[in-house]
């Protein structure tokens, strides 16, 4: 009964939350991003570069 209850006009209680949903989302999403671009990039970027080093004084890989 709740989410069918109408807030104004034709907009249900069920409708206003869905909708507010899509700005969380959004929002979440560009935390996210912010943080892994600042946290998780310069790591990753750490970790490969140190794969490469180890490549290269193993040999390679290469008969």
């Amino acid at each position: 009964a709740l989410m069918t209850g109408t807030v104004t006009g034709g907009l249900s209680t069920g409708l206003l939350l869905g909708l507010c949903q899509l700005p969380v989302t959004c929002l979440a999403l560009v935390l996210y991003e912010r943080t892994a671009r600042r946290r998780l990039d310069p790591l990753a970027e750490r970790l490969r570069k140190q794969a490469e080093l180890a490549d290269a004084r193993a040999g390679g890989g290469r008969p």
